[in-house]
């Protein structure tokens, strides 16, 4: 990867304020010139084209549904989610290592950033929640069917967590404040895994290879925004 390339991830459970972060960086990015992209780097993309981290792809339209269908089996499962581990993966390998670089170089800049909406993190959690003892590493490693070959995780070299309370995450997911349609299976993803993530999450920040910056999710939307700008020094 370029060292221009910053490569930032956000993490957080529904309603933490992944997005609304995304969207304020990006605001200052585009408004101080400096190149970025916004990417998904754990869950499903529609591939419509309609909104800048899901670019249109024929491949998601063609296999979006596939992930919501009815898992019968362990093995189902893991395919399923393995699947969607090395899409995203090899996406986020092109834009950090083609895509990004070549856009700096066309605008001239020292750097551009890669805004990941999840990351590793959130894959090692969607894996312990089918296979609670997969450790880090095993979940890490995928071999891409077609050729054999392991798939490249893209690691951010810095991960902000945002840290909200159950209860405040869970009051979040209301009608005035969440889509209709995803309100109660948030709401049922929260009340279920809760736990689960936060183990994770101090499992991670034990692990001296990541660069983990956990940030009080309660705190006001522009007050967080400051201080990711300081961690990035922008």
């Amino acid at each position: 990867m370029s060292s221009k390339i910053k490569v930032v991830g956000f993490e957080g459970l529904h309603r933490s304020g992944k997005g609304t972060q995304i969207a304020l960086l990006s605001d200052y990015l585009y408004a101080n010139s400096l190149p970025f992209e916004v990417i998904r780097g754990d869950g499903t993309r529609r591939g419509l084209g309609n909104e800048s981290y899901d670019p249109r792809s024929s491949w998601w339209q063609n296999n979006y549904s596939y992930f919501f269908q009815k898992e019968e089996s362990l093995e189902d499962q893991i395919q399923r989610r393995n699947l969607l581990y090395q899409r995203l993966s090899r996406e986020a390998t092109y834009h950090a290592n083609r895509r990004l670089p070549q856009i700096a170089k066309q605008s001239n800049s020292d750097c551009a950033f890669l805004l990941m909406d999840r990351t590793f993190i959130s894959r090692l959690f969607s894996m312990r929640q089918i296979m609670p003892h997969i450790s880090l590493d095993e979940a890490l490693t995928s071999v891409n069917p077609k050729n054999k070959k392991k798939i490249q995780s893209v690691i951010p070299q810095i991960t902000f967590i945002f840290n909200v309370s159950k209860k405040t995450l869970i009051d979040r997911c209301n009608p005035a404040m969440d889509q209709p349609d995803k309100k109660e299976f948030r709401r049922n993803n929260l009340s279920r895994y809760y736990e689960l993530y936060e183990r994770v999450v101090s499992e991670i920040i034990g692990d001296s290879r990541f660069n983990i910056q956990v940030i009080d999710g309660e705190l006001s939307p522009e007050k967080i925004n400051e201080l990711i700008k300081k961690y990035l020094k922008i």
